[in-house]
């Protein structure tokens, strides 16, 4: 077991992104929603488990800008602010 980055290096390459974007909210939000939703199959992770896979993806977009020019954004998506996670978005695709 472990974490996998997303994207080889001869894929980040070749897409060489403007802007990296990470959609995350709490852990403890991530875990209630993980646990309510009965239409997956997940691995067992408590809060913080969930925060280290999300600290792995932060080092990994960081990388990834290191190695494009890219920036890094991050958009919270936290309970019952969906509106706003969806604006913050689409700032950023514009």
């Amino acid at each position: 077991k472990g974490y996998l980055a997303g994207l080889p290096e001869w894929v980040l390459a070749e897409l060489m992104p403007d802007t990296i974007v990470l959609v995350e909210t709490d852990e403890d939000q991530i875990l209630l929603r993980r646990l309510s939703d009965e239409t997956r199959t997940r691995d067992r992770e408590g809060s913080y488990a969930i925060g280290e896979h999300q600290q792995f993806n932060r080092a990994i977009a960081a990388a990834y800008s290191m190695m494009t020019g890219c920036t890094v954004r991050y958009i919270t998506n936290a309970d019952l602010l969906l509106d706003k996670a969806v604006e913050d978005m689409v700032s950023v695709l514009r």
